[in-house]
């Protein structure tokens, strides 16, 4: 998966659920690899079925989860998805940050966009700066299908100021 190599991924995935069908981490990153690949109404199946097989799910669920969510639109069950990402990673406010341009809560959207850059000035190396083009490498990192791609930058655009 994480050498993008989808079908040989998707079969592992397919053995590893068949084996242990209530895995709800296997299921869980199986939802990973589906929202990677753009199939997100399929990866929010899977996260359902590892949240009913394990309430306790992985820090890192609800992130990926809202990911998928974007993915489809559903940018409030996206918000509160990551809202309960417990341990977060700075990427979820970029990913907060879109979600609530695209709902038209703009204030909050710069709010989180701001907290995104500055603690990515403080943490990073090598920090980019503060304008949306010096961030397009890494967004590429964020969204494996150009579709799923050019909608999360869309939504940043809205939030970013000066673009």
């Amino acid at each position: 998966m994480y050498h993008g190599r989808v079908d040989e991924a998707s079969t592992h995935f397919d053995t590893a659920l068949k084996l242990n069908p209530a895995d709800a981490t296997a299921r869980a990153i199986y939802g990973f690899h589906l929202t990677k690949i753009g199939q997100s109404n399929a990866a929010c199946e899977q996260f359902s079925i590892a949240r009913a097989l394990d309430p306790y799910e992985q820090s890192w669920v609800p992130w990926i989860r809202a990911k998928a969510l974007y993915a489809m639109r559903d940018y409030t069950h996206g918000i509160e998805e990551l809202l309960r990402a417990n341990h977060a990673i700075n990427d979820v406010r970029l990913w907060l940050a879109a979600s609530y341009a695209q709902i038209g809560q703009l204030d909050d959207a710069r709010a989180q966009l701001s907290e995104f850059l500055d603690s990515a000035e403080r943490e990073m190396a090598l920090f980019p700066g503060r304008k949306l083009e010096c961030w397009l490498p890494f967004l590429d990192e964020q969204c494996n299908e150009p579709d799923d791609l050019h909608h999360f930058q869309q939504g940043l655009r809205l939030a970013w100021p000066g673009t």
